[in-house]
């Protein structure tokens, strides 16, 4: 009696209830040699960007193979366990080599590593290139709020109000981040694209990153463009039109 995966009960026997049948590895009659009982889930066992293999399990006395892995399931610390399974394989065989014992949760991180650690450099790219793109925008907006410091004054010389020249680069500078930020929207869709095959499992853009990224940009862009205005409206006109 054995046991199959999905991916070898679907490889055998398509959409048929495999439980019941027979399998083997051998021309008949020795492809009836083992009956199937049962199906489990797939297990990725070559790492995650491969596909399941097919597999069958056996019980230790159909094997035809001796058993190299044993799984041992237990309760509490891991490693509390390691001397009462070391002493329980050498009641059964003093001699049976023993290489190591590693908890389960330990071998599936090690699996994850290199998914892992292409995420981490992902993020930490990503954080320093919106950082180095926030901190440009910032001093971009800036320098041109201060070259325009004599048109400032001339403008309230003419009448116009503090809170107009604000509003004013508010305004221009709400433009200039739609008239940006729209193209940056439509390609992170490709950009997307290039992260779902570089990471195991992403599917869809995740919509809080942009989400994020905007506000970052746009509140970098308002800071750069509220402080500046907001120091340049609040000096005196005709100290305005000398720092041309």
């Amino acid at each position: 009696m054995v046991i199959l995966n999905h991916a070898y009960a679907q490889k055998l026997f398509g959409d048929r209830d495999p439980v019941g049948r027979f399998v083997g590895y051998a021309a008949p009659p020795e492809d009836h040699k083992f009956q199937v009982i049962g199906v489990v889930g797939d297990a990725r066992l070559n790492g995650l960007r491969q596909a399941a293999p097919p597999e069958v399990y056996f019980s230790l006395e159909q094997g035809e193979d001796a058993a190299r892995n044993i799984y041992v399931r237990a309760k509490g610390s891991p490693a509390e366990m390691v001397a009462d399974i070391r002493r329980a394989l050498a009641a059964v065989d003093a001699n049976l080599p023993i290489a190591e014992i590693v908890p389960l949760n330990v071998q599936f991180a090690d699996g994850l590593s290199t998914e892992k650690l292409l995420a981490r450099l992902t993020a930490i790219f990503g954080a320093i290139t919106l950082a180095l793109a926030a901190i440009g925008f910032y001093g971009l907006l800036s320098f041109h709020v201060q070259r325009r410091t004599s048109e400032i004054g001339v403008r309230m010389a003419l009448g116009a109000t503090r809170e107009q020249v604000r509003g004013m680069f508010l305004r221009q500078t709400l433009w200039i981040l739609v008239v940006g930020i729209v193209p940056g929207v439509v390609l992170t869709e490709f950009a997307g694209r290039t992260a779902r095959a570089l990471l195991f499992g992403v599917k869809a853009t995740n919509p809080w990153a942009p989400l994020a990224a905007i506000a970052v940009l746009l509140g970098c862009g308002l800071l750069a463009t509220a402080i500046p205005a907001r120091r340049a409206a609040s000096v005196d006109p005709i100290e305005a039109l000398r720092a041309e």
